[in-house]
């Protein structure tokens, strides 16, 4: 049996929450206490492991056009205690043409 959809017309649009869009869950990533060669790691497997992925490379995408900084990251497998993810580096500007990793 399918259901039948009605058409209504006059019904008011209810107004957008302010502030839905950044009502989402934020990470914030410590680009700005970092100095060269540190590096942080993001706890990032299973399901999780692409989305944290893209938010960092798109974080790191960020830093270098607004702030001239540049971050590199790699896939860290987990180790003896189950530690792995996403770790990444503050470098030196790259030297010629140079890719975000990611």
């Amino acid at each position: 049996m399918t259901q039948e959809i009605k058409i209504e017309k006059g019904v008011a649009l209810p107004p957008f929450p302010r502030g839905a869009v950044r009502q989402k869950e934020r990470l914030s990533y410590p680009f700005d206490e970092m100095r060269l060669g540190d590096s942080f790691l993001v706890d990032a497997e299973g399901l999780e492991f692409r989305k944290h992925w893209d938010t960092i490379r798109k974080s790191i995408v960020g830093q270098r056009v607004r702030l001239n900084r540049y971050f590199t990251m790699r896939y860290e497998p987990s180790d003896a205690v189950g530690k792995g993810g996403i770790r990444v580096w503050k470098i030196a500007k790259p030297r010629g043409k140079h890719r975000i990793s990611g």
